[in-house]
């Protein structure tokens, strides 16, 4: 099967508060049903489950993190080629009330390019140039307060 890939462009904005608090304003149209996904956890009700949300820079804590996100979730269906699960809030952040992530299944491009654009983002936002080296971004990247605004 031959299918077109939509394409993504960064249209993720992040600004910082007088208070040093990261406002990331995703728009949800551009990232399908991971957008929408992000959208209904992190507003309305279900933003007050996770507390405040922080970047957390421990590559062994992100990934035990998505670990227990994901070990629930069990597998997607037969023939799922084109989705995977989706985690809200991301590996890359820990939750005041240390809860686990929802997981949902979404399709794997938009999934891909929410990450993707947001990780990069973040970084280009708090390093002024695009796509610094990991090592660099891990060490400091992290313990940031955010906000998610979704338009």
């Amino acid at each position: 099967m031959n299918r077109k890939r939509p394409a993504y462009t960064n249209k993720i904005v992040v600004t910082k508060t007088e208070s040093g608090v990261l406002n990331i304003t995703i728009p949800t149209r551009i990232y399908g049903l991971t957008g929408k996904h992000w959208k209904e956890q992190l507003t309305g009700r279900n933003r007050r489950k996770w507390g405040k949300i922080r970047i957390d820079p421990s590559r062994a804590e992100s990934d035990m993190r998505r670990s227990l996100a994901m070990c629930d979730y069990g597998t997607l269906p037969d023939g799922s080629i084109d989705w995977e699960r989706d985690e809200c809030p991301g590996a890359m952040f820990i939750c005041e009330k240390r809860i686990v992530s929802h997981v949902q299944a979404c399709d794997k491009w938009s999934n891909r390019a929410l990450g993707r654009d947001l990780y990069n983002a973040i970084a280009e936002f708090l390093f002024e140039e695009k796509r610094p080296p990991e090592n660099r971004v891990r060490r400091k990247m992290g313990w940031w307060q955010v906000n998610f605004r979704f338009t």
